[in-house]
């Protein structure tokens, strides 16, 4: 019984009719409150109080067990011989008109259409027509966000970085800002200004890699949309570099560290102002891969920091200047 209707229950006189008197109904009600009390009492003495020398009900044999919830059962046929402790709390669910409903979802999900049974999907082809009903506004926004995943995929960003591409994208179409530009393009800049605005290591060059415009066509794209959105981007520290760097050249941790601490020394006395962050990544990392005597050559760092063999070059004297002093 809930408390709502013990006091409806209180407020009542045996001949049904409801009692004026609120002295009577609260003393009506804390007798519903007691009674409810002894209940849960007695399933609870009763539990503790079982018999375990009478045979069971279902097969006659005089072996128990007692659970953690507080009931005996059977050893040899696992019937239940008492009762546990009744849970007598209001249930924890939400009210179905309060539930969200469905996958989480967010900028970068198209929520229209579906996939099931599309030509590339095992599940059959009969819902596959939902998909072409698609308008081509949709259709052009679908393979987009797609292809923002994908990048975001292939360069290993975190979620919200793809979030907030979609976002990008979605605010960029609206603008009418698509009209003579290439969508990869579009998507691919989004990803680099996502990217720069959750301070993810991140280039032209890398993203040209698996993209399939060119690094200057997603340069000219990014800059186009710094001016529409009037964007302010964060300044990139190559000591941002390192981990990605350093992994991709399949470097330690401790040598990654030692890159740090030449990087803070040459952010300290302001070298690093100019010059190419992960240029001076992989210059710091080059230098901390000699110190631990670890064979790796500046090619090899050059490639994986996607800059020249003249660069990291020129950039490790420059740290190595900044460190002996």
């Amino acid at each position: 019984m809930s408390a709502k209707q013990a006091v409806r229950k209180a407020s009542e006189d045996d001949s049904g009719i409801v009692v004026n008197n609120p002295s009577v109904a609260r003393t009506r009600s804390e007798d519903c409150e007691k009674t409810s009390s002894d209940s849960r009492d007695t399933a609870r003495s009763w539990a503790w109080n079982f018999d375990t020398e009478i045979p069971c009900t279902e097969c006659g044999a005089e072996e128990y067990t007692r659970s953690e919830s507080g009931e005996w059962y059977c050893e040899e046929c696992g019937a239940v011989q008492s009762r546990g402790d009744v849970e007598q709390r209001k249930p924890g669910w939400t009210n179905q008109e309060e539930r969200r409903l469905g996958p989480s979802t967010g900028p970068s999900d198209i929520q229209i259409g579906s996939s099931v049974g599309a030509p590339w999907s095992n599940e059959g082809g009969r819902w596959a027509k939902y998909n072409e009903r698609l308008s081509y506004r949709n259709k052009r926004l679908l393979d987009s966000l797609k292809e923002i995943k994908a990048l975001v995929s292939a360069l290993e960003l975190t979620g919200t970085t793809c979030d907030e591409a979609g976002a990008l994208f979605r605010k960029t179409a609206e603008a009418g800002l698509l009209k003579g530009r290439s969508v990869e393009a579009v998507t691919a800049a989004c990803v680099y200004i996502a990217a720069r605005q959750n301070s993810e290591p991140l280039t032209f060059s890398w993203l040209a890699d698996v993209s399939p415009v060119s690094e200057s066509e997603i340069s000219n794209t990014y800059r186009k949309l710094l001016t529409e959105f009037e964007l302010e981007m964060n300044v990139p520290v190559p000591a941002e570099f390192v981990d990605r760097i350093g992994s991709d050249a399949s470097l330690p941790v401790s040598v990654r560290h030692r890159a740090r601490e030449m990087l803070e020394k040459v952010a300290e006395a302001g070298e690093h102002i100019g010059q190419s962050p992960p240029g001076m990544a992989a210059a710091a990392l080059y230098g901390a891969a000699m110190e631990s005597e670890i064979g790796i050559t500046q090619e090899d760092i050059a490639e994986c920091a996607s800059v020249s063999v003249v660069t990291l070059s020129r950039q490790w004297q420059t740290i190595k200047s900044s460190i002996t002093e």
